[in-house]
């Protein structure tokens, strides 16, 4: 089974500047979880202030932001592996990282 992670710090100390934008697409990712549950992969969301312990048990967002700090939020994992930092992707992205073909009708 496929597994997206979303590590996202923008409940705690995103920008200011796109927090409306930021906003929509957490609802937009939130929303499009379902979507690719349907279809056999393993979506979750991680939050800085309540998931803390995931951020730093994984290496790859741990060197991230050691390198850009939390600029490279929010971050992407696709299998463990880093496919977008520092904006949120669009499901067809998402679905292309995920061998899925379905996506039309995506953002």
């Amino acid at each position: 089974m496929t597994s997206v992670d979303l590590f996202d710090g923008q409940s705690c100390c995103g920008p200011a500047a796109n927090s409306e934008e930021a906003a929509r697409a957490v609802a937009q990712f939130v929303s499009e979880a379902g979507w690719f549950s349907e279809r056999g992969v393993a979506v979750r969301r991680l939050g800085l202030s309540s998931d803390i312990a995931e951020f730093t048990r994984t290496p790859v967002i741990m060197e991230l932001l050691l390198a850009k700090g939390m600029d490279a939020l929010p971050a992407l994992l696709v299998d463990g592996e880093l496919k977008c930092a520092g904006r949120y992707p669009t499901r067809a992205e998402i679905a292309g990282w995920c061998a899925l073909t379905d996506a039309v009708g995506g953002r």
